[in-house]
């Protein structure tokens, strides 16, 4: 009787030790579309779907982690593009690298300036086109200075 208390308490011991640790690790890779070069990167947060307002997960300033509760389907937001969806499917280190697009549309950080369109991180002159990374067109205008001249037309990825 003893030994059964004493193999209850110890399973009742080891239960959350084995769910402890049970997250998931999340590094972000930015690939640059002119260069092809990989870096870490940090201008992101991650929430839970469907939207979840309240938990927004950022990675850590120490080691460049975003720890996330569990598997499943997360937003990420980032600032120079629209939220993308993400289904994480086990728990552990997940490594997400994304193809930064070639012509986008970023603050300039000067005050009262409307954002710019850059390329290759240059504003952008002329006519100008950006792709997707299967090779179809994304984005085309004609800019001056960083700014649309006429118009700019944005195509969604399925065409």
């Amino acid at each position: 009787m003893l030994r059964a208390i004493r193999l209850f308490l110890a399973i009742l011991l080891l239960i959350p030790c084995l769910c402890f640790g049970q997250n998931v690790r999340f590094k972000f890779y930015r690939i640059h579309p002119c260069s092809a070069k990989e870096e870490l990167y940090t201008l992101y947060f991650l929430f839970k779907m469907p939207r979840d307002s309240i938990h927004e997960y950022l990675p850590q300033m120490k080691d460049t982690t975003a720890y996330l509760p569990g598997p499943g389907k997360y937003g990420l937001w980032l600032a120079a593009d629209q939220d993308t969806v993400i289904d994480i499917p086990d728990t552990g280190l997940f490594v997400f690298r994304y193809r930064y697009p070639e012509l986008y549309l970023q603050e300039t950080g000067a005050v009262d300036m409307p954002p710019a369109y850059f390329k290759c991180d240059t504003l952008a002159e002329g006519y100008q086109e950006g792709h997707y990374a299967d090779g179809r067109i994304m984005i085309r205008g004609n800019f001056i200075d960083g700014y649309a001249k006429d118009s700019v037309v944005s195509y969604y990825e399925n065409g």
